[in-house]
C-alpha cells in the first residue's frame, strides 16, 4: 500500500510511550531491495522518561539496522543503500503496520 507521505509523518509521530510501539514492514519497490525491510518507533525504556528511538532494519540479519533518537534523522540520514527513508518514500509500499493490514492499522493512529 502506498502511503502518503505527510500521513507517514502523523503516524511516527503518534505518542506511544509508555507502552506502545510502531512496527511497520515494508518493500522497496525500485532496482535497490528485494528483501522486505521494517522500521518503527519504540519507547527506550532504559531512559527514565522513556523518550522514543526510531528505527530501521533493511536485512533479516539484523546486520543493516539503524537506530535514531528523533525523527528529522531517520527520515533524512542516508542508511537505505545510499539513500534517505525521504528521498525513497514514492518507492515505498507499506506491507503491514503491526502486523495487520495497513488499511486497518491506520485507523488505530488518527
Amino acid at each position: 500500500m502506498k502511503l502518503d507521505y505527510d500521513r507517514f509523518i502523523k503516524l511516527m509521530s503518534f505518542n506511544i510511550c509508555p507502552n506502545r510501539c510502531i512496527e511497520i514492514c515494508f518493500d522497496i519497490t525500485n532496482e535497490l531491495k528485494r528483501e522486505q525491510c521494517w522500521l518503527g518507533k519504540t519507547p527506550d525504556k532504559s531512559q527514565k522518561n522513556q523518550v522514543p528511538v526510531f528505527w530501521m532494519g533493511l536485512t533479516s540479519d539484523g546486520a543493516n539496522a539503524f537506530d535514531f533518537d528523533n525523527l528529522t534523522d531517520f527520515l533524512e540520514k542516508k542508511v537505505v543503500f545510499g539513500h534517505s527513508l525521504k528521498e525513497l518514500w514514492d518507492d515505498i509500499d507499506i506491507v503491514s503496520i503491526d502486523g495487520v493490514d495497513p488499511k486497518i492499522a491506520l485507523e488505530w493512529y488518527e
